[in-house]
């Protein structure tokens, strides 16, 4: 387990072809969707991982009696600058470029297979991003795309470590690492009381990937009838995964005690950055702890029938990040037992809280919601998150000023993920927060 973790670049990689395709072929445009209908990408296959990116898009029936066969893939979206390209069949026949987030594009190069056709239910392909209209139907029906989805493949990526420090090193996810989380599944304390240190270490940066911190992972796990983890070509049943990170937090002091004395290993593998105690303690409360927790509580026993309500999951779920401030709420109607508000992304961020406030409060009987810290710090688009298109596609939305009954999250104890990664210490919260649910 010593050397299961490689340096990004001395990883021996196949020296990458390339395909010579046009550069002016004509940007892929969506048709019109029914209200029952949703459209699935189906992936043609390719025989080696360089190989560009092909897919077609088509309509089908998504009403109740019908169950198309398909994947749902849940995974972040990543950074606009960082755009691939891939070609999409239009209904003459021809081939169209498209662009997608890097994050995406290696998605699709690792989930497709050699010797046939995939079929994938992809939210960034499958539903028109610059048609607010249909983003709010497919929404509606979203939690009903991942639960009939044959799996849902949770993608989180193919590297771990890096972040935004320079010269710190990425690493290739390794079988040998998989393999350790599924021994800890397992053996459960028997893991903790045999020295494997270099196998927590790894399982502590896995549990630190981006996709952990997205509020949409909410939804999308909580209907997935069989989630499947995916890390490049190695893939891990959720189930294995959740009953590690049970096994990480049940001992965790015991984990810090085994991971912690190893400055020279923080020396080779991440030159320049040696994080403090505190920072390692904070992995104790990182958002997969509180997802894990969600899962166990969300629905009532034995039933699909959600807990919580719309009020008591924005305030506690606080430390999920949306790239779209609008997401704060549309990203857990589905999970909510009552549904105050309906999907509208021709509102501003002003309008969208309002509306919040004054559903809860008129249901509640209560003004608990103007002393909770839950919206968004940032109500303008992050433009460094949102995927854009192309130069055309990015929407224009001017910072709003939120009411001082409309609480921020930024400088309370929530506020843990702004500093992923951002310094070579990270400065957090004293406070320990418990996962308890408000309401």
């Amino acid at each position: 387990m010593e050397n299961a973790l490689e340096p990004r670049h001395h990883v021996s990689r196949k020296k990458i072809k390339t395909q010579q395709y046009q550069d002016d072929l004509e940007t892929y445009q969506h048709l019109p969707l029914g209200d029952s209908e949703i459209r699935l990408l189906d992936v043609e296959p390719a025989a080696d991982e360089s190989d560009i990116v092909k897919a077609t898009l088509r309509t089908v029936s998504f009403a109740e009696d019908v169950t198309p066969r398909y994947n749902a893939v849940s995974y972040c979206w990543g950074h606009r600058h960082r755009t691939e390209k891939i070609l999409l069949r239009c209904a003459s026949g021809d081939w169209k470029d498209f662009r997608v987030s890097h994050n995406l594009h290696s998605l699709l190069q690792h989930l497709r297979l050699p010797d046939r056709s995939t079929t994938l239910w992809i939210d960034a392909i499958c539903i028109d991003q610059k048609n607010d209209k249909e983003k709010e139907t497919q929404i509606v029906k979203m939690a009903q795309i991942y639960r009939k989805a044959e799996e849902v493949c949770i993608w989180l990526g193919k590297y771990i470590g890096g972040g935004s420090i320079p010269g710190r090193r990425e690493f290739e996810i390794s079988k040998a690492t998989i393999e350790f989380i599924g021994e800890v599944s397992k053996q459960g304390k028997e893991m903790v009381m045999q020295n494997h240190s270099s196998g927590w270490r790894e399982f502590i940066l896995l549990m630190r990937v981006p996709w952990f911190s997205r509020r949409w992972v909410l939804q999308e796990l909580a209907f997935a009838r069989n989630p499947m983890i995916y890390c490049g070509k190695e893939k891990l049943p959720w189930e294995t995964f959740k009953s590690a990170v049970k096994v990480f937090t049940n001992h965790f002091d015991a984990v810090l005690e085994i991971t912690w004395p190893a400055k020279e290993w923080w020396d080779e593998q991440l030159p320049g950055y040696h994080p403090d105690r505190s920072e390692v303690e904070w992995a104790n409360s990182v958002e997969v702890i509180r997802l894990v927790a969600f899962m166990e509580n969300a629905f009532e026993k034995n039933t699909q029938f959600p807990v919580f309500t719309l009020e008591a999951l924005v305030a506690s779920m606080a430390v999920f990040e949306t790239s779209d401030p609008r997401d704060v709420i549309y990203a857990l109607l589905s999970v909510a037992k009552d549904r105050l508000v309906e999907p509208d992304y021709t509102a501003n961020v002003f309008q969208i809280y309002a509306k919040f406030v004054e559903k809860v409060i008129s249901t509640s009987g209560s003004l608990d919601i103007i002393c909770r810290r839950w919206a968004a710090n940032d109500c303008g688009w992050d433009f460094e998150e949102v995927l854009v298109l192309s130069p055309d596609d990015a929407i224009k939305q001017e910072p709003v000023k939120l009411s001082s009954w409309m609480r921020q999250t930024d400088g309370s104890v929530f506020n843990y993920s702004k500093y992923r990664f951002k310094a070579p210490t990270l400065h957090v919260p004293t406070e320990r927060w418990t996962f308890a649910w408000v309401g």
